[in-house]
């Protein structure tokens, strides 16, 4: 299991302790259309679904989110870098999400 899902070209490995399990991820791959000029956008409701919960993540602190979990010394390591990247997500792109998220409806 650690070999098939470790990405030892950016040096990550899966992490398995009793309370917490870390497994890094490639990159998701979507196809989809972009709308016509003037066209309204449709979001399914998984997306707004989906859209409501990153929002809201955005919105937590580490403290907050670190509160919910057991083991929160490993997913400060693994979700919480040095840099201020969440789950590899710079601060830069958080915000920029929660700017677009206030238009979503």
């Amino acid at each position: 299991m650690r070999t098939v899902l470790s990405y030892p070209q950016v040096g990550e490995v899966p992490v398995f302790t009793p309370g917490f399990v870390y497994i890094p991820r490639r990159a998701v791959v979507a196809h989809a259309r972009k709308p016509e000029a003037g066209a309204e956008a449709y979001y399914s409701e998984a997306d707004l679904a989906l859209t409501r919960t990153i929002t809201r993540l955005f919105q937590s602190t580490p403290g907050d989110i670190l509160a919910r979990v057991r083991d929160s010394e490993q997913v400060r390591r693994h979700w919480f870098r040095e840099d201020g990247s969440w789950w590899g997500i710079s601060p830069a792109h958080r915000e920029r999400w929660l700017e677009w998220a206030e238009a979503v409806p």
